[in-house]
């Protein structure tokens, strides 16, 4: 059997009069690589590194600042940034960009982490 990955998230949100539960699944049946990264994002927006990755399938990021909010842009083209996401401090985002990938941090530059899963 080939190798495969699947990816959990749960959440539930209580207290609030009613509660709210959230179940996504994220499942790739051929990764082939991965690649753990820890990472500076500045104000100006700039290219996530990602090494000679070709194919992701998924990215898990935690933002390590306790101030400032990091922006992620996640089909970066012709010198705009468009930010498609924003993981707040200290938050954690797993997403599955759909081009280049690029990154703003809000007011001063902050520490990423991120765990790339790729099928080439």
């Amino acid at each position: 059997m080939g190798a495969k990955c699947d990816v959990s998230i749960k959440a539930e949100l209580t207290g609030l009069g009613q509660d709210q539960r959230f179940s996504k699944e994220f499942r790739t049946t051929t990764p082939v690589l991965s690649m753990y990264n820890y990472d500076s994002i500045g104000l100006d927006a700039e290219a996530l590194d990602i090494s000679d990755i070709t194919a992701i399938e998924l990215i898990c990021m935690k933002n390590i600042d306790e101030t400032n909010y990091v922006e992620i842009d996640c089909n970066y083209t012709a010198s705009t940034f468009r930010a498609n996401l924003r993981i707040g401090p200290g938050q954690t985002a797993v997403f599955k960009p759909s081009g280049i990938i690029y990154a703003q941090a809000n007011t001063a530059a902050v520490k990423v982490e991120y765990l790339i899963i790729a099928s080439a």
